[in-house]
């Protein structure tokens, strides 16, 4: 139960032959993973597969389990191992969970492949997983849209006097100086040990640099043993305060309600439940958000898996008039629902904007946070993925903001969150910061220090032997504009080279290998070294001087005398590419006793090497065109400094 809004998927045992422990095993594993232990799950599985690992349908247990609790290296390869076996006959979806892995891992290419060989092979229109895979197919191309940019903004993991080892979620700002949160606080990885509660911290709004203090669980009113507490937020007067309440029920299904307190005579009364219509009975209700309805009242945001629905868990929304009365509930529609999970609603008043998040609408992996506003007749428009670095490949969730918009806060367990044992098991809370200009919101001022040095390292990637093959010269007349345009035409070349005597699958699997190192790596190191070439150019004209520092690689073809000169050619070609950029302009920087732009080389080289690669000069299908050994021959950019010239 990491999240109170999670649904977990069931599988049902296949009756096989097995030892007294086997069997003792498999039971005990069975009812782990049934209560959503998929640690401890994934653990008898992995007895019985010590003793046996042929068993498919405990391999592809044991694969669930793993991927349910983030141990994506141990799922994905015993998803291999059954579908390399089972050929797709029994477990059909090993293919789809193999794109999902690849996606979570940011390997948008091998994720959209797999999607593409899941629906083709399993074209059973009305079935949930080829609906997904069809989704998914589109959204890996958003993904690497996506991961191509990221706004200028700094998102900060908030310290230990708010996130432990265990799951921060549901930031709730309430002014500068109050932050509401929910958290799961136990001694152990099961998380039926752990009970969510909400906390509360409190700093010093007047001290610019003030931290949070050390979180606070609220007052005793909420610590009731048989529920689970969390997802706090208030009404537009800050004189109700809704939060949700969960229990395990019979057959270890969790339900959802939401509870409103009211402040009355200088104090907070008793919990009240909400009415059946929000809080259908056997269905979950969950995450209450809290938005003013111009001068008629409020509306209730929230997300329940009540029938009616457009997926699994949608965003619904219910009127409070002024008297508070709750209206029926009312589903947001499919601009905002899918057929997965939509999640975290929260309405910015200043900015007019409906925040939400989504592993159903075209996103990077994961739970991905979108956007929305209404046109001029009041219809919600399309909804508007918020990108890098707000989403990551993993979840990111509960976006919030505080009433100026000026600082916000989400949810995710991206890299840098706390972990006891699996990376990515739990969540924690990130806060950033904006500026706020006519009601919207926007990156701070752009800082061109700050950006330039984002942009490192820069790798850029040239053929093999070049520039000027079979020599031992240590400077080039060619540019890298001229080496990059040469080495792009030889795209066609390097497919047809690496995939040589492969047939089918395989066959294809080459060329897109090869199509994406030279989408995803050397035209990628270019562009960036365009924009890096702009933002340097601002730099120096500003008056301050840059020290470049490059690093030069090759691959294991010739002897390091070879290829020592040879790193130090294709030095000389990005200063060449420097020295022509824009018919010279970067010449005056350059030149001279005390020149601003400075270059210096780390190391050069056979540096780093994958003892995999081949060094055979006969064999150029591995030593010459395939990816491991394009990889590397190389240059990089790995660090700029930069400051006023005395």
């Amino acid at each position: 139960m990491k999240y109170f809004f999670l649904l977990f998927l069931f599988l049902s045992s296949i009756s096989v032959s097995f030892s007294q422990n086997n069997v003792q095993y498999i039971k005990a594993g069975d009812q782990a993973f049934a209560d959503g232990d998929y640690p401890s799950a994934a653990a008898y599985y992995r007895l019985i597969l010590d003793n046996d690992s042929t068993i498919l349908d405990i391999a592809y247990k044991y694969a669930e389990a793993s991927r349910l609790c983030s141990d994506y290296k141990t799922a994905e390869r015993w998803y291999k191992i059954v579908n390399i076996k089972d050929q797709g006959e029994t477990f059909h979806e090993c293919t789809f969970w193999l794109g999902f892995i690849a996606k979570e891992n940011g390997k948008y290419k091998e994720a959209k492949r797999q999607f593409e060989r899941f629906a083709k092979k399993y074209n059973k229109v009305n079935n949930y997983f080829y609906q997904k895979a069809k989704n998914e197919i589109v959204s890996c191309d958003s993904a690497i849209t996506l991961s191509a940019d990221a706004l200028p903004i700094i998102i900060r993991h908030l310290d230990p006097k708010i996130n432990t080892n265990n799951s921060e979620f549901a930031a709730y700002p309430l002014g500068d100086s109050v932050l509401y949160f929910s958290s799961f606080r136990g001694d152990t990885l099961n998380s039926l040990d752990l009970t969510a509660r909400i906390f509360k911290s409190i700093k010093d709004s007047s001290k610019e640099d003030s931290d949070w203090q050390l979180a606070k669980q609220i007052d005793t009113l909420l610590q009731s043993s048989e529920y689970h507490e969390g997802n706090v937020c208030f009404s537009s007067d800050y004189k109700r305060f809704y939060f949700t309440r969960c229990k395990v029920e019979s057959g270890n299904k969790t339900i959802c309600e939401i509870y409103v307190r009211q402040y009355k005579e200088n104090k907070w009364g008793n919990p009240v439940r909400l009415n059946d219509d929000i809080n259908l009975k056997k269905y979950t209700s969950t995450q209450p958000n809290i938005a003013l309805n111009g001068s008629d009242g409020e509306i209730l945001y929230f997300v329940s898996n009540r029938p009616g629905g457009k997926g699994k868990l949608d965003i619904w929304f219910s009127t409070i008039s002024k008297e508070g009365v709750y209206g029926k509930p009312t589903n947001m529609g499919d601009k905002i629902n899918s057929i997965d999970d939509e999640v975290s609603p929260f309405y910015h008043a200043v900015t007019k904007t409906f925040y939400f998040s989504s592993n159903g609408h075209y996103g990077m992996g994961g739970f991905d946070i979108f956007k929305t506003k209404r046109d001029s007749l009041g219809q919600w428009k399309a909804v508007k993925n918020l990108g890098q670095p707000y989403n990551t490949r993993f979840n990111d969730l509960y976006f919030s903001l505080n009433e100026k918009g000026n600082n916000g806060y989400i949810t995710s367990n991206r890299t840098g969150s706390f972990f006891k044992k699996n990376e990515h098991c739990c969540d924690d809370i990130f806060t950033f910061a904006l500026s706020v200009k006519d009601s919207i919101l926007i990156p701070p001022k752009k800082d061109i220090e700050k950006e330039i040095k984002l942009l490192v390292p820069i790798t850029l990637f040239f053929h093999n032997d070049e520039p000027d093959n079979n020599t031992l010269d240590t400077v080039t007349k060619k540019n890298y504009k001229l080496t990059y345009d040469a080495y792009l035409a030889l795209l066609e070349k390097y497919k047809n080279e690496y995939s040589a005597g492969l047939k089918g699958d395989e066959k294809h699997d080459a060329e897109e290998d090869i199509t994406d190192f030279f989408e995803d790596s050397v035209v990628y190191g270019f562009n960036r070294l365009e924009k890096f070439s702009v933002l340097l150019l601002q730099n120096l004209e500003q008056g301050k001087e840059c020290m470049v520092t490059l690093k030069g690689y090759c691959s294991p073809l010739a002897s390091t005398d070879y290829n020592i000169h040879l790193a130090k050619r294709r030095v000389s070609c990005l200063r060449n590419y420097f020295n022509d950029y824009q018919n010279g302009v970067f010449k005056r920087f350059m030149e001279g006793t005390n020149p601003l732009l400075n270059f210096t080389l780390e190391a050069i080289g056979e540096l780093d090497i994958d003892p995999t690669i081949s060094d055979n000069p006969m064999d150029q299908k591995n030593s010459v065109y395939s990816r491991k050994a394009a990889k590397e021959r190389k240059i990089q950019i790995i660090a700029i400094s930069t400051g006023a010239k005395n």
